[in-house]
């Protein structure tokens, strides 16, 4: 009959109804399951990967043990009193004020391109002049200046987005500020006490032939080479 065909069949393909004669697979053991897991590679056995495991493992010990800190070494007798450390005072001239104490900074100053500063060895004397006043009035040290170009087009001359109007008190007979669409980029890299930048900024607002600047701090810490650190330096 029908029925007796279908039962024909479902007992050739091991089908069964009956929870109780299912067939119940074993678990794989743990290390089973391991050894499953990491036969991924058909290249390596676990032999091969155990031994490049201790390989890494090996060479990371020995760079560390090799890998020089870098933090340097402090030479705990130069560190002053520390009576003289809150009193401390900057005359002005860094030849003679200590060492200690001092950021580091990046001024980028546009300066005015117009008749005056396009003069041969103008606007080279007026870097002169502010780095000057950094070293023997503000304390500053490791005072350097470079030109920089427009970052837009690679140029010598700066091109402005807008026109802008010069720092500084215009002369008397002028009635009204100069606007100017180009200017010479310099960039002013120093170590100034953290006092100083309101005297610097001071004078650059100051100076007629400025149109801006921009400041940034680098120093955050002075426990790291190349700060203004008597133990370090």
């Amino acid at each position: 009959s029908r029925m007796a065909l279908l039962g024909d069949v479902f007992a050739f393909t091991g089908a069964s109804t009956s929870s109780q004669s299912r067939a119940v697979l074993p678990l794989p053991q743990a290390e089973e399951m391991s050894a499953i897991a990491r036969r991924v590679s058909p290249y390596y056995s676990n032999e091969d990967r155990d031994r490049l495991y201790k390989a890494r493992q090996e060479a990371r010990i020995r760079v560390r043990e090799n890998k020089q800190s870098h933090k340097p070494l402090t030479n705990m007798d130069k560190l002053p009193s520390v009576e003289e450390i809150y009193t401390r005072e900057y005359s002005g001239d860094a030849d003679s004020d200590p060492i200690g104490g001092r950021k580091r900074y990046t001024y980028y100053v546009l300066f005015k391109n117009d008749q005056d500063t396009k003069t041969p060895g103008k606007l080279k004397a007026i870097i002169l002049d502010y780095m000057a006043f950094m070293k023997t009035k503000m304390s500053c040290r490791n005072i350097k200046a470079f030109p920089r170009k427009s970052p837009i087009d690679n140029n010598k001359v700066v091109t402005l987005e807008y026109e802008m109007k010069e720092y500084g008190e215009i002369p008397r007979e002028q009635k009204l500020k100069n606007r100017y669409s180009k200017a010479t980029m310099v960039e002013f890299q120093f170590s100034a006490p953290v006092d100083a930048g309101e005297y610097i900024q001071r004078k650059l607002y100051s100076d007629i032939n400025v149109l801006r600047f921009m400041v940034l701090s680098h120093t955050r810490s002075f426990h790291h080479a190349g700060e203004d650190n008597e133990l370090l330096l």
